[in-house]
């Protein structure tokens, strides 16, 4: 089960926090900005991979991809759930 702040991050670096389908799959941070550590325990299992080490180019930043996996999670928490759908 992931948390609230690892779901979050998945669906804001797929895009399906604002579009209802995946219009990316990166997301950028600094080592040891507020989203590293939400990003490392990610990558422990499986749903994004580190991209390179930080670029200079980019003031340091750390690129993170979704995996397949990344991105069906993503779109699962993304989906409408049943509960609470009055029929």
């Amino acid at each position: 089960m992931l948390t609230a702040e690892q779901t979050d991050l998945l669906l804001h670096m797929t895009g399906l926090d604002r579009s209802p389908t995946q219009t990316r799959d990166y997301f950028a941070t600094s080592p040891g900005g507020r989203d590293h550590a939400t990003l490392e325990s990610l990558a422990r299992l499986g749903l994004v991979r580190q991209c390179g080490g930080p670029q200079g180019l980019f003031g340091g930043d750390v690129f993170y991809r979704a995996t397949e996996a990344g991105v069906g999670a993503a779109q699962a928490a993304a989906a409408p759930s049943e509960k609470g759908v009055s029929r």
